[in-house]
């Protein structure tokens, strides 16, 4: 769905919000096509891709937020993570990843969902 490429392109931007603006018809109808010969229908298909351009533009705006060195992040938040094992994993998986790795991840989560609504539905 060329969504990693839009968030690449959108985290070098200073507000990845403010740039991203719906696609032109020819591109969006051309997007449903493809989802609709998957067999997804329309309504479902401009969600899914509505839902995946909003949560790209969420990451960016997260990425873009991040001060590793700020209050609350990075060593601070080791040491208060500390006696949260939980957390304290969840964050060295984060980390091995980062960005990219959570993004896809998330995208991935999405469209799983997708399928499982889609076959519901049948």
């Amino acid at each position: 769905m060329e969504q990693d490429g839009k968030r690449v392109a959108l985290s070098g931007a200073s507000s990845g919000g403010a740039v991203h603006s719906p696609p032109f018809c020819c591109h969006f109808e051309r997007l449903l096509e493809f989802l609709a010969g998957e067999g997804m229908a329309a309504i479902p298909a401009m969600e899914l891709l509505m839902t995946v351009g909003r949560y790209t533009v969420g990451c960016v705006t997260e990425e873009q937020a991040e001060y590793p060195s700020g209050p609350g992040r990075g060593e601070a938040l080791d040491a208060a993570a500390h006696d949260h094992p939980l957390l304290r994993e969840a964050l060295v998986h984060y980390r091995a990843g980062g960005h990219e790795a959570l993004f896809e991840s998330g995208l991935a989560l999405l469209i799983a969902g997708a399928e499982v609504r889609m076959v519901a539905e049948r």
